[in-house]
Formats: structure tokens, C-alpha cells, sequence
């Protein structure tokens, strides 16, 4: 098992947005491939765009951390390019026997 590696996958103005202590953290479900729970929580509970970033890494689990633990250093700028760089790759017939 390779330890896990520091990356930096925000823009630095997103990593600069601290999350205030008043900020309540929305109690979503981990991520089951859908945005729409995590994305109506986030506007109850005020989340910017920067806060929608930090906050839904918490939500992934298995392959979805393993995607996101691949992407490129400063590539995300924004939540909804966080799909956009999702949705690039093609996926082959190797993706498909890592599917469990």
C-alpha cells in the first residue's frame, strides 16, 4: 500500500476561504453519484462555492476518493468544474473491472 500523498487540488483563493466556526456542516449522506442532496444542503446552510468544495470531499468514499485523489495539483476552480473534470474521462474496459 503506497502512503497517501499531500496534494493541492483547489485554486489557492479556494484553499484561502476559511470555513467560519458558525458555519453549520450539513449532514449529507456520502456520495451515491448524485449532487442534488449535497447541493440543497449546502444552500440551506449558507456554503459558498469555495465551502462547497472542501465540504463535499468529506462525502466521497472508495473509487470516487481514489478520482479525487488523482486529480491534478490546482486544477479545481470551482464546484461545478469539480464535475466537469469528472466527466473528461472516457472510461475504458480496465475502468470497468475496477467497478465493485
Amino acid at each position: 500500500m503506497e502512503p497517501p500523498r499531500y496534494f493541492e487540488p483547489f485554486l489557492i483563493e479556494i484553499d484561502a476561504k476559511p470555513i467560519l466556526p458558525h458555519f453549520l456542516v450539513p449532514k449529507v449522506e456520502y456520495f451515491d453519484g448524485s449532487i442534488k442532496t449535497f447541493h440543497s444542503h449546502m444552500l440551506i446552510s449558507g456554503g459558498n462555492n469555495a465551502l462547497k468544495c472542501k465540504m463535499f470531499i468529506g462525502t466521497l468514499l472508495g473509487v470516487a476518493l481514489d478520482w479525487f485523489s488523482g486529480i491534478l495539483d490546482r486544477s479545481i476552480v470551482g464546484f461545478e468544474e469539480f464535475f466537469a473534470t469528472n466527466k473528461q474521462k472516457t472510461l475504458t474496459m480496465a475502468d470497468l473491472f475496477d467497478v465493485r
